[in-house]
């Protein structure tokens, strides 16, 4: 009877010894996971993180086109006013230019009559 107690004793500490080997490979497995785990989180934050960023810098892109487009824009309504405008500069300079010659003739028509009106006296 004894012995058979203590042989049912013996498998029950072997199944235990057994159970607990099982148990410590499970807790080193969960510690192994929860680290896992741990380091996901932190790069799933990161990730979340970088997706703001990226997202920042595609409002801000698209607003930067959206410049450029409106300026492109303006700058070619302006190119015909530009052409415009170095034309009335040519017209300018031309009439600046006749208006000189002009002048000059006016004072010579002048020089020229006072020295009739001198020669008439």
């Amino acid at each position: 009877d004894a012995d058979i107690k203590a042989s049912e004793l013996k498998e029950e500490v072997t199944r235990l010894r057994d159970e607990l080997d099982v148990l410590n490979f499970s807790k080193e497995k969960l510690s192994y996971t929860e680290e896992q785990l741990r380091k996901l989180k932190a790069k799933l934050e990161d990730i979340g993180d970088a997706k703001s960023a990226l997202d920042r810098e595609e409002k801000a892109h698209s607003a930067s086109v959206e410049k450029i487009i409106v300026l492109e824009n303006e700058l070619a309504a302006l190119k015909p006013l530009k052409r415009q405008l170095e034309e009335y500069k040519v017209r300018a300079t031309d009439a600046e230019v006749a208006l000189t010659e002009c002048r000059e003739d006016l004072r010579r028509l002048r020089e020229r009559s006072c020295g009739l009106e001198g020669v008439n006296e």
